[in-house]
């Protein structure tokens, strides 16, 4: 099985995320949206521009679809991981709780 994330700008409080679960053969079998944010830890991360210096990585992103939260870390290329550090989801959680 495949899993493509795609995450999308927007200025408006939308769904801006699409998780979508593929086949081997590449057939999709579940798509699911929801809302990215930067984690606080990545925000620590900005350069003076606003933007992330190269070597910076990893980076985490907070995914909120369904009610459901997860820590997504990305540490550089086309592959990514959910992570289950303690400290980084507690901080994901609060911030839905704001």
């Amino acid at each position: 099985m495949k899993v493509n994330l795609s995450y999308y700008s927007s200025p408006l409080p939308v769904d801006n995320t699409v998780i979508e679960l593929l086949s081997k053969d590449g057939k999709q079998l579940f798509t699911i949206t929801g809302q990215h944010f930067w984690h606080p830890e990545t925000d620590k991360k900005r350069n003076k521009y606003g933007g992330f210096d190269p070597g910076s990585e990893p980076h985490f992103v907070i995914i909120r679809a369904k009610g459901i939260t997860e820590v997504i870390e990305h540490k550089g290329g086309p592959t990514f991981n959910v992570t289950d550090d303690p400290k980084l989801m507690k901080q994901a959680i609060e911030i839905g709780r704001k």
